[in-house]
Formats: structure tokens, C-alpha cells, sequence
């Protein structure tokens, strides 16, 4: 059937010129272009994506769980820690001292872990046991920022306790250092009382009508102005 040869063959040619007019789209059309080599691409790394994908999930999964499991032990602890501050304001030192070891030993690297040692610190100052105090303080501080208040509070209760250990020249050094920080004039100026007072026990007596001078020079508007002229007068340095 000659009829039915030249009607497959047209077909056919049919068929394969689309398929060249389709060809010649793809390299003149940048858009159809862009869409076919993104097909060829997915066929290509179509799986080593899907297993990337597959892994950003999982990873993100485990975070979740582990944030979650991280947020639970810091709320647990948080409780711990209050009833430890409780107690220490009802002056059971002895049972702080062993709840907050607990609570840094079972909720090490968290927040609360942290201020446990700040209040046990507290609780062994107010014992009398100062060396153990200042281990105490040593640590909080060589962990908390330098730019946070609570650095320069606990220095103050270190330098507190190292002048009743009577190391009094490192306590003066302190407390100067604390004097330096931010904060409020009045708390500034009585660190410069506390440092001129250490110095005068370190027996450096230059370096202590410094501090005192220091604060009625610069803090005549806190309450510890008063007591650094009193200090200056009963060296009999007020006028120098």
C-alpha cells in the first residue's frame, strides 16, 4: 500500500522536525533553556539532594528535641536555685552549701548552674569559712562576661572576702577596679571608700588618702563624700 508508506514516512518527518524546532527553542529561548538544563540538573543530583534535604530535617529535628531537653533542665534548676536563695535568706547556710553544689553537679552549664556558685559563695562568706568564699567567687567571675554587672558585683563580695582573709592589698586592688566600672554614683563612690579603707589596712598610705581624695573630688553628690572627708580629717590630709 504505497498510500499508507508515504502517510508513516510524513509521520515521522512530522515528528522529527518537532523535535529539531524544539531543539533550536532551547538554544535561542534563554528561559526554555534554563528550565531544561534545571530538568537535567535535578535528574542528575535529584537524589544527592534529596539526601541533603533529608539531613538538613533530621538536624533541625535533633536541635528542637535537644533545645527542648535543654530548656527543661534550666527550668528545673531555676526551681532548685529559688529554694536555695530561700533558704539563705532564712540563714540555713549549711543546707544552701549542699543544695547548690547538687545543683551545680546534676545542671552543669546552665544558667542556674552558674548562680549556685555565686550563692554559695554567699553562703560560705556569711559563715566566716572566707577562703573557701573567695575559691567561690574566683569562679563565678572567671565565667561570667566582663561587661555584665553582676561581674563587678561578685569582684566587690571577692574583694569583701579577701580583706576580711586579710589580704588587703589585692582587695583594695579590687575593689578600685570595680570603682572604675559603670554603675551608680553612689555605688561607685563607696568602692573607692572600701578601697581607700583596704589600702590603709595593706599599710600603703599614699595610695589610701588617694582613693579618699579621689571621692570627695568627684563624688561630692553621694552620701560617701561625708565619709571620705571624715577619713581625710582624721588623717589630717583634708586640706592637701
Amino acid at each position: 500500500m504505497p498510500g499508507a508508506g508515504r502517510g508513516y514516512t510524513e509521520c515521522m518527518g512530522g515528528r522529527v522536525a518537532g523535535l529539531e524546532f524544539r531543539k533550536r527553542r532551547q538554544q535561542e529561548d534563554p528561559l526554555v533553556r534554563t528550565w531544561s538544563e534545571l530538568q537535567t540538573g535535578f535528574d542528575r543530583y535529584g537524589r544527592a539532594l534529596g539526601i541533603a534535604v533529608v539531613l538538613v530535617i533530621v538536624a533541625a529535628g535533633a536541635f528542637y528535641f535537644w533545645n527542648r531537653a535543654r530548656q527543661a533542665r534550666e527550668a528545673e534548676a531555676s526551681v532548685q536555685l529559688a529554694e536555695a536563695r530561700g533558704l539563705y535568706w532564712r540563714g540555713d547556710y549549711a543546707t544552701v552549701l549542699q543544695q547548690t553544689r547538687d545543683i551545680e553537679t546534676q545542671y552543669a552549664g546552665t544558667r542556674s548552674a552558674a548562680e549556685a556558685t555565686r550563692v554559695r559563695g554567699d553562703a560560705l562568706y556569711w559563715q566566716g569559712d572566707f577562703k573557701a568564699a573567695i575559691s567561690a567567687y574566683e569562679e563565678y567571675v572567671s565565667r561570667v562576661d566582663l561587661n555584665s554587672p553582676a561581674h563587678s558585683q561578685v569582684q566587690e563580695n571577692l574583694a569583701q572576702a579577701l580583706e576580711n582573709d586579710g589580704q588587703f592589698e589585692r582587695a583594695a586592688q579590687i575593689y578600685e577596679e570595680v570603682a572604675a566600672a559603670e554603675g551608680p554614683r553612689d555605688i561607685l563612690a563607696s568602692r573607692w571608700i572600701h578601697a581607700g579603707r583596704a589600702w590603709h589596712l595593706a599599710g600603703n598610705r599614699e595610695k589610701s588618702i588617694a582613693a579618699y581624695h579621689h571621692v570627695v573630688e568627684n563624688y561630692a553628690d553621694t552620701p560617701s563624700f561625708r565619709d571620705a572627708q571624715l577619713r581625710l580629717g582624721e588623717a589630717g590630709v583634708l586640706n592637701s
